[in-house]
């Protein structure tokens, strides 16, 4: 019931009345009642219920209703989550995971017994339901909580999340989130250690020295389960040529050129944007037939372009950088493909991202002017975006800065102090 909730919630709701009332015996007699395979007698009932019984002590198929009574809550609530998360409802969503979660817990099931007294399975759902609170987290920017839970679901299930690509991408990403925090809720006067120190990792994943470690330096975790994530993704496991996953593929290749960047690692960084765009002529890239490609692979393929402006530049090779964005027309098309979007919000991000680009390669190549007058386009184009008190006033600053170095490139230093006292924060 895709785009009606109303409907969905009330099939919800029905599903769960209708299990409830199958547990209760038609006549009240004493006897047996079935639900779903599941035998109980009325004492079982009694229980279900919170009434007190006659009976002097809990029989076993007592505990097995409650415990059925537990395992179909917990179905209802992670449906519940699942409707409001597809109507845009996040946090609403969270908090119907959470009571999914709970009831789960409630269930004791030993790993060898996957079935119920009657022989009807009983599959364990928890990692499901992990699962999708760590999407959904994920898309209330809840990083850290969107790592834990799915760092939850492959230790519970590491037969079968454990060897999902996804999950491993996932990881990576939402440690990317906490990387990109941290970034922001850091001083200028603080430093942010960005090595790729492998000792970091040899803890436990998801033991409390990972969760102290991802929050200082989350980069060799994100190495970790990038590099998981590409070995399963690739089309070969463990000696195997299985079907590639390569949305996924591509997509942890980009996370990848973003992590090396981070680490200062340019010419790695350039090597994976060549991966993405399958040829070495990065410039030439940009002419090919548009229409072979997803809407989320032309967006993953400009990204790459505009990380390999930023590869170059650093490489000390600017002018590699000018082929890319050689005109306003190719800058206009790399800001399409990002934004793939009619959302106005989209674009503006895009022409962000790619005006800030810009800026920065035609500020490499001494083209100070150019540099300016794109800076100053990334000021126009932020007034479509939604305010973050966390992150300030972004667009300000960037242009700010881009002046900042201007000036001091062109030895006009009173230029330079008085942009640094006209209280721009942070630099």
């Amino acid at each position: 019931m895709r785009g009606n909730t109303t409907k969905s919630l009330k099939l919800c709701a029905e599903a769960r009345t209708s299990g409830k009332k199958s547990r209760v015996k038609p006549n009240g007699g004493v006897g047996q009642s079935e639900e779903n395979g599941f035998v109980h007698t009325d004492d079982a009932v009694a229980f279900t219920n919170g009434i007190k019984s006659d009976a002097t002590t809990t029989t076993e198929e007592d505990f097995e209703t409650q415990m059925a009574n537990d395992y179909d809550e917990a179905i209802y609530y992670n449906n519940l989550a699942m409707v409001h998360q597809s109507a845009g409802k996040i946090h609403v969503a969270l908090h119907y995971y959470s009571y999914a979660i709970s009831y789960m817990e409630n269930v004791q099931l030993p790993n060898d017994n996957y079935f119920w007294s009657d022989g009807v399975p009983r599959p364990n759902i928890t990692a499901d339901i992990l699962s999708n609170t760590s999407l959904c987290a994920f898309q209330a920017h809840d990083y850290k909580r969107a790592y834990e839970c799915m760092v939850h679901c492959v230790t519970l299930s590491p037969s079968i999340f454990g060897k999902r690509a996804r999950c491993w991408l996932h990881m990576a990403q939402s440690l990317i989130g906490i990387h990109g925090n941290q970034q922001w809720t850091t001083s200028s006067n603080d430093s942010i250690r960005l090595t790729n120190d492998t000792s970091l990792i040899e803890c436990t994943l998801g033991s409390e020295d990972d969760l102290r470690n991802i929050s200082t330096n989350p980069l060799p975790r994100i190495l970790s389960c990038l590099e998981k994530a590409q070995n399963l993704s690739s089309g070969s496991k463990e000696g195997k040529d299985v079907d590639a996953d390569l949305d996924c593929f591509e997509a942890s290749t980009l996370s990848l050129v973003y992590v090396k960047l981070e680490l200062k690692d340019a010419a790695g960084a350039l090597e994976k944007c060549k991966v993405i765009l399958g040829s070495d002529n990065i410039a030439a890239v940009a002419k090919e037939d548009r229409s072979n490609y997803t809407s989320a692979s032309l967006r993953r393929r400009a990204m790459a372009r505009l990380y390999a402006c930023e590869a170059f530049c650093r490489l000390g090779d600017p002018n590699s950088a000018l082929f890319i964005m050689e005109s306003e027309s190719a800058l206009q098309c790399l800001a399409s493909d990002i934004s793939a979007s009619s959302s106005t919000q989209h674009d503006a991000y895009a022409q962000f991202a790619t005006r800030a680009t810009a800026s920065g390669t035609f500020s490499t190549t001494g083209s100070f002017d150019r540099s300016k007058l794109h800076a100053s386009m990334t000021t126009r184009v932020t007034e479509n975006l939604t305010a973050d008190k966390t992150k300030g006033n972004i667009d300000n600053v960037f242009e700010k800065r881009v002046h900042l170095f201007s000036r001091l490139k062109e030895g006009d230093t009173e230029g330079a102090i008085a942009i640094l006292r006209s209280g721009m924060g942070r630099v």
